[in-house]
């Protein structure tokens, strides 16, 4: 049976409110600068900080609601990071070491990062932490170079052969061992850029990162709210697989002579392309939110000077280029510190305890998510059965490998996990639009370009042709 709340009796929230919202930030930041500058001598403290570390998460998050059936997406977001902040200061709370940030800028910093800046599945216990920045952000210098393809920040050295017989890169062999002849070359130095140029830099990066984002997430709002608007784009919510009727019917008036040579198989294909494209198309709102959000705290952190050049790291990986589970959740998606609580166990047995720990914390972030939204948890507790799905499917790859010596990727590893994903996540896509995930805004309606345009009536014909969909 779901857990229900009545969520018409929790109080809204209110200016005055706005304050309280980082109180648990400020508890969890104490709980990690100790843990950076203290180790083991302030486990007690950090112990005694918890109550109110998880009072606070209680109190300024989960009881008091955003009321607008049109946000209603924040209090999915709010009842999401309760659980995500709780298990964090859980975890810092018994850790006896903190881990060391490279490079590191201090305790008082790296507790920032430690609480808001992803990557952080290689941190326990003193092991340094990878650090991944954007591909932008190195070299941080002007180019220089010589205008011929050479410099550009990062050191080129040339290549020449020294007598093996292979090429020397004229065409002709080194034959006996005769070493090449090198061109004389006229490169410049690339000039490093001072730490205000680089954060200007890095500032600009992240702003052209949120552009991006928000001009998808945007596209994507405005396709849920504008073809989904009588059913899954409507704030009270709607099935995914009734949504499929109005593409069946369209296509049908189409292509009368296939559904007529094929009435069962023909419809039947018709609603799982719809299914799998709407499911593709949420899992992507997702994906822009997420960037798109981190990519706007990164520029408030730098402007206000909490970080400074590549501080902020990446939040994704080019998730859509996964070729197996174990790639896209363990190298790919935001690593927000889902297996920290698989430290706390012997080394021994983390690599298969860390995924299903990790889903179990994640299903039920996103449970207490739809409790905060909508007022209950998912029907069946389909969102978590579609999370442990997930960390089975890890699991059978990471014992796959052992067994076998070999890992899953290439082609056949990414038609392995689309098919999976779109499989195991398709109950947890229907349960989330039925709640009003997909009618939902995360920015008011005046911040959607599409929205103005379409008030403007600029895109009136556009959406004419849409109309039978």
């Amino acid at each position: 049976m779901p857990i229900t709340t009545t969520i018409s009796l929790i109080p809204g929230y209110t200016p005055l409110d706005t304050p309280r919202l980082i109180l648990p930030f400020l508890i969890l930041y104490i709980q990690a600068y100790l843990l950076l500058s203290r180790g083991p001598s302030s486990r007690w403290i950090r112990i005694a900080l918890l109550p109110a570390s998880l009072a606070s998460l209680k109190a300024v998050w989960l009881d008091r609601r955003i009321v607008d059936e049109r946000y209603v997406i924040w209090n999915f977001v709010l009842g999401c990071a309760a659980v995500f902040y709780a298990v964090l200061s859980i975890v810092y709370s018994l850790l006896s070491h903190g881990p060391t940030r490279t490079p590191s800028s201090g305790p008082a910093r790296d507790a920032f990062h430690l609480i808001t800046s992803p990557r952080m599945i290689g941190w326990s216990r003193g092991l340094p932490l990878v650090f991944d920045p954007y591909p932008e952000f190195e070299p941080f210098s002007d180019g220089g170079g010589d205008g011929n393809g050479n410099g550009g920040g990062k050191h080129r050295e040339a290549e020449t052969n020294n007598g093996n017989g292979h090429s020397n890169g004229n065409g002709n062999s080194n034959g006996h061992g005769t070493p090449p002849t090198p061109k004389p070359t006229t490169t410049t130095a690339a000039a490093p850029l001072t730490q205000q140029q680089v954060t200007a830099k890095t500032l600009r990066i992240h702003l052209e990162y949120a552009l991006g984002h928000y001009i998808i997430l945007d596209t994507l709002t405005f396709a849920f709210h504008t073809l989904g608007r009588r059913g899954i784009g409507h704030p009270r919510g709607g099935s995914l697989y009734a949504s499929a009727q109005p593409t069946i019917t369209y296509l049908s008036t189409h292509l009368p002579a296939l559904f007529s040579r094929f009435p069962r198989t023909a419809p039947w294909i018709a609603m799982q392309a719809h299914i799998i494209v709407v499911h593709l198309a949420v899992g992507m709102a997702f994906y822009q939110g997420l960037c798109f959000g981190y990519h706007v705290a990164a520029c408030v952190g730098l402007l206000v000077g909490w970080g400074q050049g590549g501080d902020w790291q990446r939040l994704m990986k080019r998730p859509l280029g996964a070729d197996s589970l174990v790639g896209f959740w363990g190298r790919r998606w935001h690593q927000q510190a889902f297996v920290a609580p698989s430290l706390l166990l012997p080394a021994r047995y983390r690599s298969l305890a860390s995924p299903l720990i990790a889903f179990s914390i994640s299903s039920l972030m996103h449970e207490m998510g739809t409790l905060t939204m909508v007022g209950t948890t998912s029907p069946n507790w389909i969102v978590t059965r579609s999370f442990l799905w997930m960390g089975l499917g890890l699991t059978a790859e990471i014992s796959f490998k052992k067994i076998t010596g070999r890992r899953v990727h290439g082609w056949w590893g990414r038609i392995w996990f689309w098919s999976f994903v779109v499989v195991a996540a398709r109950g947890l896509v229907d349960a989330w639009l039925q709640f009003g995930v997909g009618g939902a805004r995360l920015l008011p309606e005046w911040m959607s370009v599409l929205q103005l345009l379409r008030k403007a009536g600029c895109l009136d014909r556009w959406l004419g042709l849409l109309e039978p969909l």
